[in-house]
């Protein structure tokens, strides 16, 4: 049997988990459904906590988000979690304006209680030739190691210091199970029955910000599509300096020149040096 292959970079897809703070009242819930019918996207608004699984924008809620005087049920402050329908790069643009009406008419904040999570599609079809036995999934637990063993030189660096050891976004540990839904790099979406098969990244912290997220998640994808296309084999040298290392790691992961630099840019600023 084979499969086809996403033979470029560009034929990636995405979805995005934005969590954040928000206002739930009444006349703030129509402003964003406006909002969101003037941008021609499907939108559905459940209130409650849940996955997509339709081709539409989702807005529910998320218990584990807020801070001292957020609500617990509709009215006032609210943890949301906004769940976006399958994007591609051309949807960045849209993905932008949607983050701008959250801000706008939800008047919507992230604090430390809030993630964002990247979802990298099209993988399960990413191999040249034929689909034999579990070799994707392989490559998918491999990416999983592989990311942990390089977070504290360039994924962690890369986010707010308290995702580096949140429950919510953990390490892989040797022995444990690389589907772990609350991984940093988990296959748990990499399975056969789901509707949508992909490798989620939990780390990143919360944003609303749609430059942050979507080169967090085009890197991101240079490291799975190396990770899938290639033999995963990186080199790594802890002797030199935590700018050199994160550099070498990007180019070995062939991520643009123009991105590698913005990204290096942030390397520090999220951990006050």
């Amino acid at each position: 049997m084979t499969f086809p292959i996403a033979d470029t970079y560009e034929n990636l897809t995405y979805g995005f988990e934005f969590e954040f703070i928000g206002g739930s009242d009444p006349e703030s819930l129509r402003h964003f459904e406006h909002a969101m019918h003037h941008l021609n996207v499907p939108y559905q608004f459940t209130g409650k906590y849940g996955q997509n699984e339709d081709d539409a924008w989702v807005l529910g809620a998320d218990g584990s988000v807020g801070d001292f005087d957020t609500e617990k049920t509709l009215g006032g402050k609210f943890g949301f979690e906004l769940v976006s329908p399958v994007l591609t790069l051309k949807d960045f643009p849209v993905l932008g304006k949607v983050l701008d009406a959250v801000k706008s008419c939800l008047s919507g904040y992230v604090n430390d209680t809030c993630g964002t999570h990247v979802h990298v599609g099209g993988l399960s079809f990413m191999r040249r030739g034929d689909y034999t036995g579990n070799e994707s999934f392989t490559r998918g637990n491999c990416a999983v190691w592989l990311f942990s063993k390089l977070q504290p030189y360039l994924w962690n660096p890369l986010v707010h210091i308290n995702r580096a050891n949140n429950k919510y976004c953990a390490r892989y540990e040797e022995g444990s199970y690389e589907t772990d839904k609350y991984l940093a790099l988990s296959s748990s979406g990499f399975m056969t029955h789901v509707k949508h098969p992909t490798m989620e990244c939990r780390l990143h912290h919360g944003t609303l910000d749609v430059e942050e997220i979507t080169e967090w998640a085009q890197v991101i994808s240079r490291f799975l599509w190396f990770c899938f296309h290639e033999n995963p084999c990186v080199h790594l040298d802890i002797s030199e300096s935590p700018d050199r290392i994160a550099s070498s790691l990007l180019s070995q992961f062939h991520v643009p020149e123009t991105l590698s630099k913005r990204l290096l840019n942030r390397i520090g600023e999220h951990h006050g040096e």
